[in-house]
């Protein structure tokens, strides 16, 4: 079972992100940075709100022991009741919000995005359910089908002159997409239920994980709308393209298996309690990813700009670097928050991610006018921070010691030491042209996977069969 949700799982991700970075190519020859700011800072607004729409209930449908139509329905008026809500105050706001940027087609972006809030409730529910059920084949077809429509129609509009508004359209679309797919696998006959009992027990637990994932959406989001305002639009798209450029290990790989880890966690602390195989082991296979991508990316990051994106977007690179070592010391503690989360520590949560974002915000308010560069080191510390946290916490609430855990990753750091040695032809090399340059680079692959594979063998099969390594 869980092989097959991971299979259906990252072939959905990796499907979707294919996608997307195909129109990315295209779209960041055909808009500007100071273009992608000002959707930027609308995208993020309406991304705050979808917070609020969730109000934790994915979490709670997949933590909820049993399942019926009864607790299903009573989700789905709560998500629409709060989704219709947020719709109509985004649209009320949009004037504001394009006042307060002194951008006046910010209202009419904001006011597009808000269509998506009308469309999602009637998705979403029949998506979280199929995650509960670890069913991820109507989720592969609703995204590739989501991604392609969102992708065509951005392409087409952009080209057409239609600029951010192109972009806002293809979301709403890709939403309009997603939802009739997941329509038709409901794994209920849904109807209004305004069960005030349910709603206490969905609100007791989203307003704990909800608000806690909105905290931390803030702490990741408060730069972008900052910069928007203060440092200006133009400074905010070149960010905004370093952020989503290193963001593509996350949409790649750490996307594919996301959907997964909290069932699969909660479902292993249901059977057996064994977290602490459980975690060691699904960080050691993303660490064994993620070190190379992420020496590969800061040592190429102008090469990679440069093929993505093309050269006036170089200005980029400064940021994607810094920002690649933030990312890499994120790494370590991935999947930290949904061992919390499945475990029901709601609560402890709550003030681990509150006091990240904290932090962060502090740093974007002392730092910024020292510029981004010095914003970004103080993030850095504040992941540094996070990691040692999250040792502390682990102990506590799986026993995981900080030894073990180590220990646990002592054959990735062996490989990627190995990967490092193979870099040394391009940094040697690599002041050629691209295809010599990511020619030299793609050679270090064959070599690395050979390595990782004889540090593992069996060791992956045996992991996604849910047998105990030896």
């Amino acid at each position: 079972m869980l092989k097959q949700a991971l299979l259906y799982s990252v072939s959905s991700k990796y499907s979707s992100t294919a996608i997307q970075l195909v129109s990315t190519v295209i779209l960041a020859r055909l808009i500007t940075p100071q273009e992608i700011g000002v959707y930027t800072v609308a995208s993020l607004l309406v991304g705050f709100a979808q917070f609020f729409r969730d109000f934790g209930i994915p979490d709670y449908l997949i933590k909820e022991k049993e399942m019926d139509e009864r607790k299903a329905s009573a989700a789905l008026t709560l998500m629409i009741i709060i989704s219709f809500s947020l719709c109509a105050i985004l649209i009320a706001l949009s004037g504001s919000i394009a006042h307060f940027y002194q951008k006046p087609d910010l209202q009419y972006i904001v006011c597009i995005l808000s269509i998506s809030f009308l469309l999602i409730p009637f998705g979403s529910n029949s998506m979280t359910l199929c995650r509960r059920e670890l069913n991820f084949k109507p989720i592969l077809i609703a995204n590739i089908s989501s991604s392609f429509v969102n992708a065509l129609v951005a392409v087409s509009l952009v080209y057409s002159g239609f600029s951010y508004y192109g972009l806002a359209i293809a979301s709403v679309s890709g939403t309009l997409v997603l939802v009739l797919v997941m329509s038709c696998y409901r794994s209920f006959a849904y109807s209004l239920s305004f069960n005030r009992q349910q709603f206490k027990s969905i609100a007791k637990f989203g307003a704990s994980v909800g608000g806690t994932n909105l905290i931390a959406y803030i702490g990741d989001s408060f730069f972008q709308l900052f910069a928007g305002k203060y440092i200006g639009m133009e400074a905010l798209g070149l960010f905004s393209r370093a952020k989503s450029t290193v963001t593509i290990f996350s949409r790649v790989i750490i996307d594919g298996v996301k959907p997964i880890i909290s069932p699969y966690f909660a479902k292993t602390n249901r059977e057996d309690g064994n977290l602490v195989e459980s975690y060691c082991q699904s960080t050691k296979y993303i660490i064994y990813l993620a070190l190379p991508f992420c020496l590969g990316m800061y040592v190429a990051a102008e090469d990679v700009v440069t093929l993505l994106y093309g050269t006036q977007w170089l200005l980029a690179v400064p940021f994607l670097k810094l920002l690649v070592l933030e990312y890499l010391c994120n790494c370590f503690s991935i999947f930290a928050d949904y061992i919390v989360v499945s475990l029901g520590y709601d609560k402890k949560f709550f003030t681990y991610k509150t006091t990240q974002t904290v932090l962060r915000v502090c740093c974007v308010l002392i730092l910024y006018p020292y510029g981004i560069d010095a914003v970004i080191y103080g993030w850095i510390s504040v992941s540094l921070l996070r990691l040692v946290w999250t040792h502390v916490l682990l102990k506590e609430i799986i026993g995981l010691s900080v030894g073990n855990f180590y220990a646990s990753l002592c054959k990735p750091l062996i490989s990627f030491l190995v990967f490092s040695i193979g870099l040394l032809p391009y940094l040697i090399f690599s002041h050629q042209d691209l295809v010599t340059n990511f020619g030299l680079l793609l050679l270090t692959i064959p070599g690395y996977l050979a390595v990782m594979y004889y540090m593992e063998k069996d060791g992956a099969v045996r992991f996604l069969s849910n047998k105990p390594m030896v």
